[in-house]
């Protein structure tokens, strides 16, 4: 019996509403992740000095970097197939848990072999020991991700989120702990090691497991090799600027500094992209039943989500990073105000590169993915080459935000020509002249002493307030935020 998409759960296509309380769930788990990752990261600036913390953050850095070229491979792919099969989903996680086991396994060995030539690379022999140690979450981690991708794919939102804010509030624990505990960059590695086992058993304890082998593993390789060229392009662009900060020599108090601007760049890239991933199968059902306005609504709504959160990060940071990072990290990182402010920019065009990414993969088209992601990858390094000896950090930034430019504007028009839409609706203007007001006021109207502090969750409550105020955030948007739908 051939896979192919069951039958809509309501008539007319994929239920919309569910799709969005979706994204609100998984969105609900990133505050889980934001609340353990900012004391993680308020730990360590306080328990290490800050030239350790820009080895840890090099270090996690590059890890990172594997780490989602090894999930990536099947990740979407798994969510798309497992949407598509309906009732026989148990035969494509299994073969999807296989291959990414394999995957991952062969990019752990990888790292561990390549070590000592990445420190060379980076100017440092001393990072290799960190990275060998650190090699082995690569594995658990791919595994990890392709349980969340197989939940999201049988839309158990909820089980998602409540896997992945389980698996933050262990990583705090088990990191802070260990550094505390006078382990050092050691504990740290050891804690976030730790955290990807538990998560790996949470997730299959919340359904994300299956032993099934029926689907054929060529398949969901064909259609996944494009997308792990795309993954790749994608993760060298999100940490190119921190390692060309590195390689050219960068002291170790600046890579500190940016590294902490770095951590709230991913953090804002995977708020943003929450939409994107409870999208995708709802996406993928509405396209093959030739659902023209769901597939409008969805990709739309989607893209204005990125927008709306994004922006109103980049009006908050940047009406007054400074005194919160002084009160939060110590006075050392006052500094990393400016490069933050930089990439929560980069942050937005990044997060509408990673969503756009899901409606390409949506509609069956991954080729047209990596050829829409290739052109960033040199015309970052070039911006690299050019602004970071001219600039420093904020050269850095400068070159960050360029090139989520390059990487998302030719996938807007490469989803423009496969389904007909142009991913953003008229009313994102509305949201731009909200938080550029919201911005202009913070910087101009800027209040001393303890509200300098807080300053930065005025100017988004205000961002808020005035898309209220416009008609931009509706009754409809608020009715999500209160429900976990059974």
């Amino acid at each position: 019996m051939p896979f192919v998409a069951p039958p809509s759960t309501a008539a007319g296509g994929p239920p919309p509403r569910a799709t969005a309380r979706g994204a609100v769930q998984i969105f609900a788990s990133q505050g889980a992740m934001a609340v353990s990752g900012l004391a993680i990261h308020v730990a360590l600036t306080r328990l290490l000095p800050p030239e350790d913390y820009g080895v840890l953050a090099v270090v996690t850095s590059v890890i990172l970097w594997w780490a989602l070229l090894g999930s990536q491979l099947f990740l979407r792919a798994t969510t798309r197939f497992v949407a598509a099969a309906g009732e026989r989903w148990g035969e494509v996680a299994g073969t999807a848990l296989a291959g990414t086991a394999v995957w991952c396994s062969t990019l752990t060995v990888a790292v561990f072999l390549s070590a000592p030539g990445i420190s060379r690379l980076l100017g440092d022999p001393g990072l290799a020991p960190y990275l060998r140690l650190f090699s082995v979450d690569v594995l658990l981690n791919g595994l990890f991700q392709t349980s969340r991708a197989i939940l999201v794919g049988r839309r158990r939102y909820r089980d998602h989120a409540t896997a992945f804010a389980l698996y933050w509030g262990f990583k705090a624990v088990a990191v802070c702990g260990l550094v505390a505990a006078g382990l050092g960059i050691r504990g740290a590695i050891l804690g976030s090691v730790a955290a990807s086992a538990a998560g790996l058993a949470l997730a299959w304890l919340a359904g994300g497991w299956a032993t099934g082998r029926g689907f054929p593993l060529r398949r969901l390789v064909t259609f996944s090799l494009p997308l792990l060229g795309v993954a790749l392009v994608y993760q060298t662009l999100l940490h190119l600027d921190l390692w060309w900060l590195k390689a050219a020599g960068a002291s170790g108090l600046t890579i500190g500094r940016y590294g902490l601007a770095k951590y709230t760049f991913l953090m804002l890239i995977t708020f943003g992209t929450s939409a994107g991933i409870a999208m995708l199968p709802s996406l993928t059902r509405a396209i093959e039943e030739n659902l023209r306005e769901s597939v409008r609504e969805l990709v739309q709504q989607s893209f204005r989500f990125v927008l709306l959160f994004g922006l109103g990060a980049v009006a908050a940071l940047g009406a007054g990073a400074e005194g919160l990072l002084e009160l939060v990290f110590s006075s050392s990182y006052r500094e990393a105000a400016l490069p933050m402010v930089l990439l929560s920019v980069a942050a937005v065009a990044f997060s509408a590169a990673g969503v756009a990414v899901s409606v390409l993969t949506a509609a069956g088209r991954p080729w047209w993915c990596l050829a829409g992601v290739v052109p960033a990858l040199p015309i970052a390094v070039g911006l690299n080459l050019w602004l970071v000896p001219a600039r420093g950090v904020a050269g850095a930034g400068l070159a960050a935000i360029l090139a989520g430019a390059a990487l998302v504007l030719p996938l807007a028009l490469l989803i423009r020509r496969a389904l007909g839409v142009f991913v953003l609706p008229w009313s994102s203007l509305r949201i731009a002249a909200a938080a550029g007001l919201v911005l202009l006021a913070g910087r101009t109207l800027s209040p001393g002493g303890f509200l300098a502090v807080i300053e930065p969750l005025i100017a988004f409550g205000s961002y808020l307030l005035l898309l209220l105020l416009v008609g931009e955030l509706t009754r409809r948007d608020l009715e999500l935020l209160p429900f976990w739908p059974r």
